[in-house]
């Protein structure tokens, strides 16, 4: 049997079962025993051991799998093949994915080492078995790959490994032949477990929007429903406002009026009961609306300049008559960096002083309430700031934090002993911080216990203002007649001593303070003349009285004019006064300057046995100012009697309108010096009555002032009577 050439390339071929050449070296269909110089008897002995490899005279011969031919190779080629299928092994077994082939039986040839631990066996477990072994979803693929036209199939398995289910999804590729096919599988199991939580995130989602959806219109039916109830309820508020505030106001007026008849000391303590009830009725209705409108946010502030002097003033004037029937000093003092005007909400401001007022002197027996005003520019504004502080019973420290909230006191026995809501302190705090500003308490703050009183509180507050571009009155600003003048000024306050003297230095004055009468007995008498004396009536400072009496002694009976400074005016005053010798009395505190320097004008050039000067005195002597003719549209007749005396008793002619519609027909421009009309009235309201007057006007270039009167709660009611063509609201 010869050898292969060891020189000679090592040769190939494939043979069919009988042996003859298919492919090769040679011709085809030649013997290969021919080929390889063989005899035929050695050939066929050969190759019926071939049941797995054989070998012969250098010659190795191999089946070929899938098929039933033989391959033929020279030994050097079957060596190099033996190297290349070990190195093609470690290949597919570096593979992280599943390889395998089987024949067109379904029989495993072949698979990688990923399949084989897939399946906890070893690669060579694998030859020759069948592939429903290994689960029908495989065979069914293989089934359809082998029996249909397509040369590639895909499909999906699913696989038990160690409890865990596991997910492949498969790629089968059939040969040309159609003998064999190679199967890899992709473990997809993380991508599946994603896409099922991609799905299940995603069905959440829709779900979740569609609920989100119907809430979304759930929560604008229920804003608009809100919506819809606050402005009804806005509607019922100011409803509320005009009908209750209307009559509360024509009861306040009218008690105010018939405080200024002659009454006897009986009727008039009925009288004042009747005003202090319909006040206190009008501040809890306020205080209510107020509280309401803060927690809805709908507070409007309305800046407008004003003098910060006259707010504080009107607001002590309220409080001064009650003050001095408790025997407690109520004092104010300006401070010199207080700008004559200032821009800002003033009834706001007002109202929070007249809330720390109130309690102030409610809970205040003895000793003094003073409220200070001081300013602080900042920037192209003001700092307002303040304080009101009295001696009374004070704020525990562990109820401190309680006062600003709404219907809280102190203590149940204190609301049963001084009453109230508890709401003054909760608005009064909103509007401040409405304002731009800050609320504060401190308690005790007293120091000295020289006066009498209790611990006291003090409330602190600062607000933001802008500056008025407006120059001040002249009856601010007095002319040189009282420069040089010396005065001597007699209160133990050292809010209204230093108030005093400011006014009075500021007009040139030599103004000297003295806190005890006897003190200020000396100085009359040892410091040289004086033109005039300013002396509180307080028992606390000597008594004002007794000071008169004692100076009338001290000086031979000759006093320099004497003004007496009184918490409110009593029955019997004015006959005392000019039997001492006291040529006038004001009531405290004396905030405005136009007042004292009338006071001090008239007190200079008094003759003996004149009528006591007094605030009502001043008032009737003053320069007559000019007549004006005023339309007033009012519906409501007790409204229209106050205001009818109000007016005519300032000496102005009152032409009345019973609504909106007779306004306008009894308006003609040029006709009236100014209007007072007011908002809710039958037939035509205050806002079509004033566009009509406008109109009327606008042909004729006249322009008269028209003032809105009105009873609403609501806010923004300042802008939209500017926006209607009114000048101003009330």
């Amino acid at each position: 049997m010869p050898r292969p050439d060891p020189s000679r390339p090592p040769r190939v071929w494939l043979t069919g079962p009988d042996g003859a050449v298919r492919a090769g070296p040679g011709a085809a269909g030649v013997p290969i025993h021919e080929v390889l110089g063989w005899r035929r008897d050695v050939v066929d002995r050969f190759l019926a051991g071939l049941d797995t490899a054989g070998a012969e005279a250098g010659v190795v011969a191999v089946r070929v799998p899938g098929s039933d031919g033989v391959l033929w190779l020279e030994r050097a080629c079957a060596d190099a093949a033996a190297a290349e299928h070990e190195q093609f092994q470690v290949l597919i077994d570096a593979v992280p994915c599943t390889l395998s082939w089987v024949d067109s039986d379904l029989c495993y040839l072949r698979v990688n080492r990923a399949t084989a631990e897939l399946f906890g066996e070893s690669p060579d477990a694998f030859a020759g078995r069948h592939v429903g072994f290994h689960g029908h979803a495989l065979e069914a693929l293989l089934e359809n790959l082998f029996a249909g036209d397509a040369d590639r199939v895909t499909g999906e398995i699913t696989v038990d490994v160690a409890g865990e289910e596991r997910f492949y999804e498969l790629r089968a590729c059939r040969y040309a032949d159609g003998r064999a096919a190679t199967v890899i599988g992709v473990d997809v199991t993380e991508h599946r477990l994603a896409q099922d939580a991609l799905w299940h995130t995603t069905e959440a989602l829709e779900v979740s929007n569609a609920n989100a959806t119907r809430m979304l219109q759930d929560l604008r039916e229920a804003r608009d429903r809100a919506e819809a109830a606050s402005r009804a309820k806005d509607r019922f508020l100011a409803s509320m406002s005009h009908e209750i505030r209307t009559p509360m106001n024509g009861i306040i007026g009218m008690a105010e009026i018939l405080l200024d008849t002659p009454l006897s000391d009986e009727q008039q303590e009925f009288v004042r009961t009747i005003l202090s009830s319909a006040e206190a009725l009008h501040t809890l209705l306020s205080d209510i609306l107020d509280l309401s409108k803060a927690e809805a946010g709908k507070i409007v502030l309305d800046p407008v300049p004003f003098r910060p002097r006259d707010t504080l003033a009107d607001t002590l004037a309220t409080f001064a008559p009650v003050a001095h029937r408790k025997g407690v000093d109520l004092t104010g003092y300006v401070a010199p960096s207080v700008p004559e005007w200032l821009v800002l909400d003033p009834g706001r401001l007002r109202q929070v002083l007249s809330n720390l007022v109130g309690n102030a002197v409610k809970f205040t027996e003895a000793g003094e309430v003073t409220v200070h005003l001081e300013a602080v520019r900042d920037g192209g504004g003001m700092e307002l700031r303040g304080f009101v502080a009295d001696t009374g019973i004070g704020v525990a420290p562990e109820h401190q934090d309680r006062v600003f909230r709404a219907f809280e006191q102190e203590a149940g026995a204190t609301a049963r002993l001084y009453g109230g809501t508890g709401l003054g302190l909760a608005i009064s705090a909103r509007l401040v911080a409405l304002m731009g500003g800050r609320l504060t308490l401190e308690s005790p703050w007293r120091t000295d216990r020289v006066r009498p009183g209790g611990p006291g509180s003090r409330f602190d507050f600062f607000v933001r203002a802008g500056l008025a571009d407006r120059p001040a009155p002249q009856a601010a600003r007095p002319g040189p007649a009282l420069a040089g003048l010396r005065a001597l000024v007699v209160c133990d306050s050292r809010a209204q001593g230093q108030t005093l003297t400011d006014l009075l230095g500021g007009w040139g004055v030599d103004a000297r303070w003295e806190r005890q009468v006897d003190l200020a007995v000396n100085r009359l008498v040892e410091g040289g003349p004086v033109d005039l004396v300013l002396v509180d009536a307080r028992p606390g400072c000597g008594d004002g009285f007794a000071f008169a009496v004692r100076a009338r002694a001290a000086l031979g009976g000759a006093l320099p004019p004497v003004i007496l400074l009184t918490g409110a005016g009593q029955r019997g005053d004015a006959a005392r006064c000019r039997e001492l010798g006291i040529v006038g009395y004001l009531t405290k505190p004396v905030l405005r300057p136009e007042t004292l320097e009338a006071a001090i004008r008239a007190a200079l050039n008094a003759e003996p046995g004149r009528e006591v000067i007094t605030r009502h005195t001043l008032r009737e002597n003053r320069p007559t100012a000019r007549r004006l003719r005023i339309l007033v549209a009012e519906d409501n007749p007790v409204n229209r009697k106050v205001i009818t005396r109000h007016l005519e008793d300032a000496g102005h002619e009152v032409v009345f309108a019973e609504n909106g519609a007779a306004a306008v027909a009894r308006f003609e421009p040029g006709a009236f010096d100014g209007v007072f009309m007011d908002i809710q009235m039958p037939v035509m309201d205050g806002f079509e009555a004033v566009a009509e007057i406008r109109r009327l006007e606008s042909t004729t270039g006249e322009h008269a002032p028209i003032v809105a009167l009105t009873a609403h709660a609501v806010g923004g009611y300042g802008d939209r009577c500017r926006e209607a063509g009114m000048d101003g609201y009330l």
